[in-house]
């Protein structure tokens, strides 16, 4: 059940980085690892440190080739 509110969370952010001149992030908690993707300028950048990776590889799967994956840990 986790795997698909991922899923269906990706696919909301993939329609909000595709709106003109949008901007943000998602993040989950308050951890170190927080940030789970940023997005800007109709690119999402992916938190290469987000454990949901790792753990629901599958959420990957609504994210397009090719994707951007680096460290966000600790931008503004």
């Amino acid at each position: 059940m986790m795997i698909r509110v991922q899923q269906n969370t990706m696919k909301i952010m993939l329609m909000l980085a595709a709106t003109s001149g949008s901007r943000g992030v998602f993040v989950e908690d308050y951890s170190p690892h927080a940030i789970i993707l940023a997005f800007q300028d109709g690119r999402i950048t992916l938190n290469q440190d987000w454990e949901g990776w790792r753990l629901w590889p599958e959420v990957l799967e609504v994210i397009p080739q090719p994707r951007r994956i680096e460290s966000l840990q600790g931008r503004s």
